[in-house]
C-alpha cells in the first residue's frame, strides 16, 4: 500500500513540476540557431499605436539589434502601453501591461532615414488607424514608394492593406483581418511568411523568423526577387516549392529539399528554355538550367538566391568519334543564402552525371553531392576534372553571365 501512494505522490508531483516548467516556458518562436547577418549602416523604424503587443515589438527588435542595425520607435504618443501574453493553467492570458517612451512621435517621422519600416500587432494597428489614419497611410505609401522594406505581424498587415499597398500582392496575417486583405486586393496566404518584393507578413509568434526575413530583403533584395528567369513567382514554381518544404521549420530544412529535388530530378530531356518554371516543366538537362530552377525555388520559398559559374576543364575526354581532347565550359551552380551566409550548390549532383563526366562507372560511388547547411557542395577536382570557382555572381541569367559562357566556352557547347 506505502509503495503504491509513493508511486501515486510521485507521479502527482512530477505531473505539477512539468506544468509548471511549461508554463516558464518561452512560447514564441527560438530555434537556437546562429545567424550571421551583418545589418551595421541599417536602420529600422517600429510604427506604434496604443496596445500593442509588447513582444512582437521588442523580441524582434532585439534580434535586428543584435544584428548591428538600429532601431527607432514612433508612436502615435510620447509614452504607450502595450500587453504581455504569457501562458496559465487557465489559458492564455494578457493582463499584464508595460509602458513605453517611443523615440519619436509620428509627425516626425523622415522615411529618407529608414531602411525598413515595420507595424507589430496587438491592438496598435487598429488604434493607428482610429488615431492617425491619414498620416499612417500617407506614411505607408511614401515607403512604399520609395523602396523601403515594409514589414507587418499578425494583425499588423491590416494598416498596408488600408494604406493600399498590397494590391497585387501576396500576404498573410491574423485570420481576423483575411477579409480586409483580400477585399484590398491581396492574394491571402495561410503560411507562417509571405514575402512578396519589398513587403513581407508574418504570422505570430514566429518573431524570429519575422526578423530574419526583414533582413533578408534589406542584405539581398536583388537575390529574392522574381525576374526574367528565375520566376519564382510563377504558380508552379511557387506550387513545388511550398510542396517540397511543407513541414519544414528551418531555413536549412527548405534549402535542403528544394536542392534534393533538383538534384534529383535531373534528366537528359532536353529544354529549349532557361526560363525556371519551363525548366522545371520538361526536365533541363544542363547544369545552368537546372541552377536556375534551384534559385527559383529557393526564392519561392524567401530563401535568397544566386547564379554563379565554375570553369571546368575534363582531360583526355573521350568525344563519340573516338578524338582524345581537353575539353572547357562554363559549368552553373547556385549560392545559397543560409542563415545569412552564402554556400554554392551544385545543382545535377547526381551518380549518373558525375560518371557521364568522368566516363568511369567506378567512381559513381562518390556521388551523390550530399546537402550540408554550412558548406559548400560541389563536385570535387581531380586529377582529370580540374573545377575554378569563378568570382563573378549574377542575380538573373543577364546578358553579362551569356557573354562570360561564351568566353570560356568557345566552341563548347554543354
Amino acid at each position: 500500500m506505502r509503495s503504491r501512494l509513493t508511486v501515486f505522490f510521485a507521479c502527482v508531483f512530477l505531473n505539477l513540476l512539468f506544468s509548471y516548467i511549461s508554463l516558464c516556458q518561452t512560447w514564441w518562436e527560438k530555434s537556437g540557431q546562429k545567424y550571421d547577418y551583418d545589418l551595421s549602416g541599417k536602420r529600422i523604424l517600429i510604427v506604434l499605436g496604443g496596445d500593442f503587443d509588447y513582444h512582437e515589438t521588442f523580441v524582434i527588435k532585439k534580434h535586428w539589434e543584435d544584428w548591428g542595425a538600429k532601431v527607432d520607435v514612433a508612436g502615435t504618443a510620447q509614452e504607450l502601453t502595450g500587453h504581455l501574453w504569457k501562458r496559465t493553467e487557465k489559458g492564455w492570458d494578457r493582463s499584464e501591461t508595460r509602458e513605453v517612451k517611443t523615440d519619436l512621435i509620428l509627425p516626425e517621422i523622415d522615411l529618407a532615414r529608414y531602411h525598413a519600416l515595420f507595424l507589430p500587432g496587438g491592438n496598435s494597428p487598429k488604434n493607428l488607424l482610429r488615431t492617425d489614419s491619414a498620416l499612417v497611410t500617407r506614411l505607408i505609401r511614401q515607403a512604399d514608394k520609395q523602396g523601403l522594406v515594409l514589414g507587418a505581424i499578425c494583425h499588423g498587415p491590416l494598416v498596408l492593406a488600408v494604406a493600399g499597398v498590397l494590391k497585387g500582392r501576396a500576404a498573410t496575417g491574423h485570420t481576423e483581418i483575411i477579409d480586409v486583405l483580400t477585399n484590398a486586393g491581396a492574394a491571402y496566404a495561410k503560411r507562417v511568411y509571405v514575402v512578396d518584393r519589398n513587403i513581407v507578413t508574418t504570422n505570430w509568434p514566429y518573431f524570429e523568423t519575422t526578423a530574419v526575413k526583414m533582413a533578408q530583403q534589406m542584405l539581398h533584395p536583388e537575390f529574392l526577387q522574381f525576374t526574367t528567369f528565375i520566376d519564382s513567382d510563377n504558380p508552379a514554381i511557387r506550387a513545388r516549392a511550398e510542396e517540397l518544404t511543407a513541414g519544414c521549420t528551418t531555413e536549412a530544412e527548405r534549402a535542403k529539399k528544394t536542392f534534393e529535388y533538383v538534384r534529383d530530378s535531373y534528366n537528359e530531356v532536353p529544354c529549349a528554355t532557361h526560363v525556371a518554371s519551363e525548366v522545371m516543366r520538361c526536365g533541363g538537362n544542363s547544369c545552368r538550367r537546372r541552377s536556375i530552377l534551384l534559385a527559383a525555388l529557393c526564392r519561392a520559398v524567401g530563401i535568397p538566391a544566386r547564379l554563379h559559374l565554375q570553369k571546368v576543364t575534363i582531360k583526355d575526354w573521350r568525344r563519340s568519334d573516338g578524338m582524345i581532347v581537353d575539353v572547357t565550359f562554363a559549368h552553373g551552380i547556385t549560392g545559397i543564402n543560409i542563415n545569412g551566409k552564402w554556400h554554392l550548390y551544385e545543382p545535377v549532383g547526381n551518380r549518373d552525371k558525375w560518371i557521364s563526366w568522368t566516363q568511369d562507372e567506378r567512381r559513381g560511388a562518390e556521388m551523390p553531392v550530399r546537402f550540408y547547411a554550412d558548406r559548400d557542395c560541389l563536385f570535387p577536382s581531380n586529377n582529370k576534372i580540374i573545377i575554378e570557382i569563378l568570382p563573378d555572381h549574377f542575380a538573373d541569367r543577364s546578358d553579362a553571365m551569356i557573354k562570360l559562357i561564351e568566353k570560356i566556352d568557345g566552341d563548347v557547347r554543354y
